[in-house]
């Protein structure tokens, strides 16, 4: 009987490049920092709300229009909202690193509202199930596949 080995230089070519790619996702940052951007928008225009964010008091619906500010929740400067939908905005955290990448705002009362310290409770950053399955499927293609986008 003989037993020959074809193609074991190839795959261990290919593994290495996989494990290699598996530790830098950096090549993913503007495909998931786009996929953060939407999900904020989305969450700001009220269409992906888990869980949906409390209307805003009449007083504060009234104060807003009294002081000529945007009606809409979180919109009163627009600081808060670009900084969570618009890439390179003010006040962005945007780090991609080798192996993470961490995205949220530096607005100061963000936290207060995040966490509903003294304020109605408004989760801001996050992905629901679809979108995190979406990150997810690129970086396995890209791992995988070394499929780029």
């Amino acid at each position: 009987m003989v037993v020959e080995a074809t193609g074991a230089a190839r795959a261990q070519r290919d593994l290495e490049a996989m494990g290699r790619r598996a530790q830098d996702v950096k090549p993913l940052d503007q495909v998931i920092r786009g996929i953060f951007l939407k999900a904020e928008e989305a969450r700001f225009q009220g269409t992906e709300q888990r869980p949906r964010w409390k209307p805003l008091a009449d007083s504060t619906r009234e104060r807003k229009a009294r002081e000529g500010q945007d009606p809409r929740t979180l919109r009163a400067t627009q600081v808060l909202h670009r900084s969570l939908t618009e890439p390179g905005a003010a006040m962005q955290v945007d780090e991609p690193t080798t192996g993470s990448f961490r995205f949220g705002t530096k607005v100061p009362y963000a936290f207060y509202h995040d966490t509903g310290t003294g304020v109605p409770k408004r989760k801001l950053v996050g992905l629901s199930k679809v979108r995190r399955t979406e990150v997810n499927d690129h970086i396995a293609d890209f791992i995988a596949k070394a499929k780029a986008f």
